[in-house]
């Protein structure tokens, strides 16, 4: 009765596993077939993949036209590359895609490494797929999360392979390389380091360390040169100032542990015990495996530092990445072992059904409506009216939009990378500034009218030129769904020049005013039909102007 329970177990689990397989082709198809972005950064990550495709520099002096974001370049670099053959959009999601095949056999080798059987190293495919929703869906969208994640999965699985010099300094090699796909790539790098040094492993440890800081520093001088310092400016310093965010502390252990409860489980079980007989110094017959040292101590750290990236200020569950694939193997190691010590003991189906049972839940933990957050027929015809729509205002000049890319003919600085240089204490570029006091751009799309405001001069010198120099013209129409995933940012309303500026006031007196516009721009936009784009209402400048007087 009990080995029918585990067969049963064992195809419901796979069952579950196929399911979220299925709904998960079901958003990147979609994705594939309704070319809109997927979250708001795909469309300026393009757009950096296009100037490095054309010969450009990524890292450059801010300005109206394109800052950077705060990512290392090695995702950019490999897109461009595909870029050559296919289109940006195409080649950004077959880098992504790639790279998350190859983080899952990367994990399956990991697993094998550390001792798991073939079969648990086999249901890692399944908790690998949970991670898509997980983390947001990110693995097959235009960011630099599921190529990190695979780098930093191929190097452990690097490492783990074998003993010798050479495959120690490949590995290692790779896990400097990682820095440059992004920033986390260094807490793995460290945490293999400590991990050899506490197995005792102290050439190889040596061997690691020499060849990845020789990765960092060739490739980190080669940019710092090439770029004339910018790259330091935007991977180093501004990355520093995003800041741990105190009412963000709790959310790794309200939302994402509980979510991840198998992930967070076998990781816990695979370092606590291990890192605890190391740091009590046990005796040389008593060591530990060093490939089970060198694991517990990346579980760790990428654990840490999964918690320390989601208290930060925009950390959002994709971070999560930096943890969840090797919390995957760590499922496997840990059912691996497990089953080993309940074998042939009356607790071995037992052991046997949780084990399964915990993967069936965990599958339904990460299950998620494909509907709801793929794009559809009705996106796809919803950017179409948008682009027509800044087309036709592009006839009188430059359309500034600061929540996407890929849409106007000439590109756009993001406000996701406007916001880190103002949250830095930068000013905004200066060429921007000055076009706004000309009212040169013909019309400025912004997620909010206040996305800028970070209770800074530098912002409010920002929003100030804004308000002054451009009135509500437009509310958007709103649909419930998006199509996209992460932070909603959608471009909601648009700003054209004002026939005079006005003068230099309190922001308090500034927003009051553009708080009328809204107004009459939400009334003008509801007497329209949902489903079709919206009319620049020129008149409500003096609209306001009446009402404030009055």
């Amino acid at each position: 009765m009990a080995t029918g329970a585990v067969r049963v177990l064992r195809g419901l689990t796979f069952a579950l596993g196929a399911t979220l397989l299925a709904i998960s082709l079901w958003v990147v198809i979609a994705r594939f077939r309704h070319p809109v972005d997927g979250e708001w950064m795909t469309g300026a990550v393009r757009d950096g993949v296009e100037r490095i495709r054309d010969g450009k520099q990524l890292y450059v002096a801010p300005t109206a036209e394109f800052i950077p974001f705060v990512y290392t370049p090695l995702y950019y670099w490999v897109s461009a590359f595909v870029a050559r053959f296919v289109s940006t959009f195409v080649a950004c999601k077959l880098v992504s895609i790639g790279a998350t095949i190859a983080m899952g056999y990367g994990i399956v080798r990991i697993a094998r490494h550390l001792g798991a059987t073939p079969a648990w190293s086999r249901m890692t495919l399944i908790l690998h797929v949970a991670c898509y929703s997980l983390t947001i869906l990110f693995y097959d969208i235009e960011r630099v999360d599921a190529f990190y994640g695979a780098m930093i999965v191929i190097a452990l699985a690097v490492l783990l392979s074998g003993e010798g010099a050479r495959t120690t300094a490949i590995a290692g090699a790779l896990f400097g390389l990682s820095f440059f796909a992004k920033q986390a790539g260094l807490v793995t790098f460290g945490a293999v380091v400590l991990g050899l040094l506490l197995a005792r492993q102290r050439r190889r440890a040596a061997i690691a360390l020499v060849s990845g800081a020789f990765v960092l520093l060739l490739v980190g001088a080669y940019l710092e040169v090439r770029t004339g310092g910018w790259f330091r400016y935007y991977c180093l310093k501004l990355p520093g100032a995003h800041g741990l965010r105190p009412q963000r502390l709790t959310l790794f252990f309200i939302e994402d542990v509980p979510k991840a409860f198998a992930f967070a489980a076998a990781s816990v079980a695979c370092s606590a015990p291990v890192l605890w007989k190391v740091l009590r110094g046990r005796r040389d017959e008593d060591a530990q495996p060093w490939r089970d040292v060198v694991f517990a101590t990346i579980l760790a750290g990428t654990m840490a530092a999964a918690f320390s990236f989601r208290a930060h200020s925009g950390g959002w569950p994709n971070v999560l990445v930096a943890w969840l694939p090797f919390g995957c193997a760590a499922f496997a190691v840990a059912a691996t072992r497990a089953e080993e010590r309940a074998r042939g003991t009356t607790a071995a189906h037992v052991v046997s059904i949780g084990l399964f049972a915990a993967v069936s839940l965990q599958c339904l933990a990460a299950m998620f409506d494909p509907n709801e957050l793929s794009p559809n027929a009705d996106d796809l015809r919803e950017r179409e009216r948008f682009v027509a729509l800044v087309r036709d205002l592009e006839r009188e000049g430059d359309v500034l939009i600061t929540t996407t890319g890929g849409v106007s003919k000439q590109t756009s600085a993001h406000v996701a990378a406007l916001y880190d240089i103002l949250r830095a204490g930068d000013h905004a570029p200066a060429d921007l500034l000055q076009r706004l006091e000309e009212r040169r751009f013909a019309a400025i799309f912004v997620g909010r009218p206040d996305e800028l405001d970070c209770e800074s001069p530098v912002c409010d010198e920002l929003e100030s030129a804004v308000v002054r120099n451009y009135f509500v013209a437009g509310r958007r129409h709103e649909r419930e769904r998006t199509g996209m995933t992460g932070y909603d940012a959608r471009p909601r309303w648009l700003l054209r020049p004002r026939k005079h500026p006005l003068p230099h006031a309190p922001m308090s007196d500034l927003w009051r005013r553009q708080r009328i516009e809204k107004g009459f721009a939400e009334m003008k936009s509801a007497r329209s039909p949902l489903d079709t784009e919206i009319t620049p209402s020129d008149e409500i400048e003096d609209l306001a102007a009446r009402e404030l007087d009055r």
